[in-house]
């Protein structure tokens, strides 16, 4: 059996706020170890996350895009949730968030590491459907340079 070209998915539920860097330090015994948050929130990605599992892990150059919608805060105003999702520019941040949720993919065997992904992107809201969507898809010469923006796709071809 081979592993998939691509896996999309949404979960809906209020996604974990912990992120990679929330791990403890026991000076006594000079080692780093988990936190109990650390893991509860790991478990919730395993839990959430299981039912899309591939047979087998996918290899070769990735691309991961992963959006994540936050409920909203008693302090969001009504005009703001009549849009359905605001762009969310407080905690976490999002290079936090996507360790975190990186390594929890990489243990349940979504991809064979973390490395594979070549081309990444975590966006962050708050709406009205709270939840994760996740897009993982291996790149193809065709794929290669999808979404680029102009600026860069003339830097790879040489041409405008």
């Amino acid at each position: 059996m081979t592993a998939p070209d691509r896996i999309a998915f949404f979960v809906e539920c209020t996604p974990p706020t912990v992120t990679a860097q929330q791990k403890g330090v026991d000076f006594k015994r000079r080692r780093f170890f988990t936190k109990k948050i650390v893991r509860v929130a790991e478990d919730f990605y395993a839990t959430a996350f299981r039912r899309y599992i591939p047979t087998e892990p996918m290899d070769g150059a990735l691309r991961l895009q992963v959006i994540y919608v936050y409920p909203w805060l008693k302090s969001d105003t009504k005009r703001d949730r009549e849009q359905g999702l605001i762009a969310m520019h407080t905690a976490p941040d999002w290079d936090n968030i996507s360790k975190a949720f990186c390594d929890a993919m990489s243990k349940m065997g979504f991809w064979v590491n973390d490395s594979r992904i070549a081309d990444g992107r975590l966006r962050k809201f708050r709406g009205n459907t709270p939840g994760i969507a996740v897009h993982i898809e291996r790149i193809t010469p065709e794929t290669l340079t999808e979404e680029m923006p102009k600026a860069f796709s003339i830097l790879i071809r040489g041409t405008i």
